[in-house]
Formats: structure tokens, sequence, C-alpha cells
């Protein structure tokens, strides 16, 4: 795990920060998961039907 100053600065000044930290991370992960997977399966109906046209 690569710790930007910018992260150690912020769980300086909120030493509640590195509570939600987990959450927060884990929140962006899911959204981006869901993001990907959504356009992945739109993306591939979108593919089918260009085969099916050919």
């Amino acid at each position: 795990m690569i710790q930007t100053p910018i992260a150690e600065v912020l769980l300086h000044l909120y030493p509640g920060l590195q509570t939600y930290m987990p959450l927060f991370a884990g929140g962006i992960v899911a959204l981006f998961a869901g993001v990907g997977l959504f356009v992945w399966k739109h993306d591939k109906k979108r593919l089918n039907q260009q085969n099916e046209k050919t």
C-alpha cells in the first residue's frame, strides 16, 4: 500500500479518519466494480447486437 504525504497529513489532522478510511476505500472499490460491471454488460449486449446485424 502506497501512502501519499497528503494521506499522512490527513491522518495526522483527523485521527478519526483512520476508522472510516477502510469504509471509504471499500465504498469507492464497490462503486467502481459496479460501474465497471454495468458498462461491461451493456457493452457486451451492444457487441452482440452488432454481430447479429452483420
